[in-house]
């Protein structure tokens, strides 16, 4: 029998966020035996109307806690150092918003500081006013979300790291620090990476082929492994939704 995990989201946005409520939530899961702890990303919320989930989503007002997020890496880091054994999920991160270079050494970073606890689920991205206070034009998705995940494994294997592409350049260098476990990051699965296009017309939706966090959101996202949880089935996560229920990250 498959043993059963048990997930649960940080209270890391709305109006009563404190660090002392999330490191209360951690601590608690952490000493009921629970598999992990997760936070989400969301850089702003509209003060108009708009397509929840992107293009075609119901237009609705965004939730007041979209306004009031705090940094999931930050949080990780900061749950890192108050908790010993509880891995540590984002469900999910926007790569498009931040420079590979900088999002892979803030994801190893809290890899080293947690001791290889990271789960890292990565997503593209779907508000349009999100890309517009990111500075990232929204047509970066697909092939630009591809070559970010490249450049960030560049920067995962064995120095000197030089990347050269369409959308991202890394000069030959030396950077680090490098996840807990190298080899785990440099080989995400592709069988459950739908193409391009036939993405962008499918239902934001979330999976794992065994060893990799997958975030799939409206347009060829895939997961990025860290962590400890290589091999193991993944069951249904407490911050999955049913279908077509609004979720937050």
């Amino acid at each position: 029998m498959t043993p059963v995990k048990v997930r649960v989201h940080l209270p890391v946005a709305d109006r009563d966020v404190s660090p002392q409520r999330i490191t209360e939530v951690a601590r608690e899961a952490e000493r009921l035996g629970l598999d992990s702890v997760w936070v989400w990303e969301r850089l702003l919320r509209p003060t108009e109307p708009i397509a929840m989930g992107g293009a075609g989503g119901p237009v609705m007002e965004a939730p007041e806690q979209f306004g009031r997020v705090f940094d999931p890496l930050d949080a990780l880091a900061y749950v890192a150092a108050t908790t010993s054994t509880v891995a540590l999920g984002t469900s999910v991160l926007d790569t498009l918003f931040h420079a590979p270079v900088v999002l892979a050494r803030r994801l190893a970073t809290v890899d080293r500081l947690s001791g290889g606890r990271l789960l890292a689920g990565i997503g593209q991205g779907w508000m349009e006013h999100e890309f517009v206070a990111a500075g990232v034009p929204m047509s970066r998705r697909g092939a630009g979300f591809e070559e970010h995940v490249r450049a960030m494994q560049a920067v995962w294997g064995p120095d000197p790291v030089r990347f050269e592409g369409r959308f991202y350049r890394i000069p030959e260098a030396e950077i680090g620090p490098k996840p807990v476990r190298p080899g785990r990051s440099d080989a995400p699965d592709r069988r459950r990476v739908p193409d391009c296009h036939r993405a962008r017309r499918a239902p934001r939706r979330r999976a794992d082929p065994g060893h990799l966090r997958l975030g799939l959101d409206r347009s060829h996202d895939r997961g990025v492994p860290f962590g400890r949880h290589r091999g193991r089935a993944r069951p249904r996560d407490p911050s999955d939704r049913a279908a077509g229920e609004r979720e937050p990250g």
